[in-house]
Formats: structure tokens, C-alpha cells, sequence
């Protein structure tokens, strides 16, 4: 996903050090708002953390977060994120964070429009296996996509 500025990029081990960078400058700013920012401030949590949004992504799991990246420079500007709050409504709430020094660049505006678009046209799947039923058989559930933002059609 990418516009003229910016790409969203799933998490990878090869963002980390750029992570731990950024969260290491916001670090007063998050911290405010975010309780998972202390865990983070070393390479060995910032790695953990990193392993753990893989994991997630990988399995539909809490949270998919995508980091938000300078097209040009290649910076890593901060997150964005569908947490997963019920996967059987389906129901997301997003998350996002930047680095201080990038604050009112339109970025955070530019990364939503993205992931709302993937959200609603990209985001169809079958997820196999996704819970037990109460006789004990393991269930699919389907995740469909909004065909349209526009209420009235």
C-alpha cells in the first residue's frame, strides 16, 4: 500500500533498529498514551516487539500493524494498525503512533486513507481453524469485505 509520500509495510526483523530509533526519539510522547512503549526501549524488546507483530500478522491475531514508511528517504515514520477487537463481527479499531519529529506532516491522515482502503477492499479471507465450538469441532470463519463506503447504495 503506498501513495506519492508514503508506503505501509507489514512488520519485519529488518525495521527494528528503525523502530527502536524512532520510539527512542517519541519516547516522552508515547510513553503518555501507549503502555507497551517501556517494553521496547532496548534492541531486545524492540525486537520482541517486532516478532510479536509478525506473529500477529501472520495469524490474524490482536493486532495487524503495517509501519509507515518515507518513500523517499525510506525513513520509518511510525505504525498504523487494525487492532482486533471481535473477528466474529468483524470489529477493528486503529491504532497509530509517529515519530515527534514528523507530527503535522499529514502523515498519520495519509497512512489511515491507506489502511482504510485496504481494510475495506483488500481484507476478505477465510480463517481456518479459528475456534472450537462448544461440541469440540474446530470452526472456519469468513471475513468479507465492505464492497462500498457509501451507506446509500
Amino acid at each position: 500500500m503506498k501513495n506519492e509520500r508514503i508506503k505501509l509495510v507489514p512488520p519485519s526483523l529488518e525495521l527494528v533498529n528503525q523502530m527502536l530509533e524512532a520510539i527512542l526519539e517519541s519516547q516522552m510522547e508515547l510513553e503518555q498514551y501507549l503502555t507497551w512503549v517501556p517494553n521496547t526501549l532496548t534492541l531486545e524488546g524492540a525486537t520482541q516487539s517486532m516478532e510479536e507483530a509478525i506473529d500477529n500478522f501472520t495469524h490474524f491475531n490482536a493486532s495487524l500493524r503495517f509501519f509507515i514508511i518515507h518513500q523517499v528517504t525510506g525513513r520509518l515514520l511510525g505504525a498504523v494498525g487494525l487492532i482486533i477487537r471481535d473477528k466474529s463481527v468483524p470489529y477493528f479499531e486503529v491504532g497509530y503512533w509517529l515519530r515527534t519529529s514528523e507530527l503535522g506532516n499529514g502523515y498519520v491522515t495519509e497512512a489511515i486513507v491507506l489502511l482504510e482502503k485496504y481494510a475495506f477492499d483488500e481484507l476478505e479471507a477465510i480463517v481456518m481453524n479459528e475456534r472450537r465450538l462448544p461440541s469440540g469441532q474446530l470452526s472456519n470463519t469468513a471475513v468479507y469485505r465492505k464492497l462500498s463506503l457509501d451507506l446509500h447504495q
